[in-house]
């Protein structure tokens, strides 16, 4: 949109953002810890964790930068093993309690 922007294809006053990037935690429907908030990921109830690849796919980058900032990212290790697949389709069969991505 920027792109068109700077060619003067869009009229100012009518642009809007329709997308934007959220990351969110991901908890199975059965059987899952309430989860109130990120540093809820360090506790006890927490099992383990599932994580897209956090060196290369978006939302397991995202992921890895927000833990980080939660100073969480130290300890998820004992309870992540970052594959690269999304954390929906992991937590919805029911292999993982948890999952923190963006793909949702």
């Amino acid at each position: 949109m920027d792109e068109l922007d700077k060619k003067g294809l869009i009229v100012k006053e009518t642009r809007k953002s329709r997308l934007s990037n959220v990351l969110v935690i991901v908890v199975a429907a059965e059987g899952g810890a309430a989860i109130e908030s990120a540093k809820d990921l360090a506790g006890d109830k927490v099992k383990r964790l599932a994580l897209a690849e956090p060196k290369t796919i978006p939302a397991g980058i995202y992921a890895r930068e927000y833990l980080q900032k939660q100073h969480l990212w130290a300890g998820r290790r004992s309870k992540s093993d970052p594959d690269g697949k999304c954390p929906r389709r992991i937590v919805s069969g029911g292999s993982r309690q948890r999952g923190c991505g963006n793909c949702l």
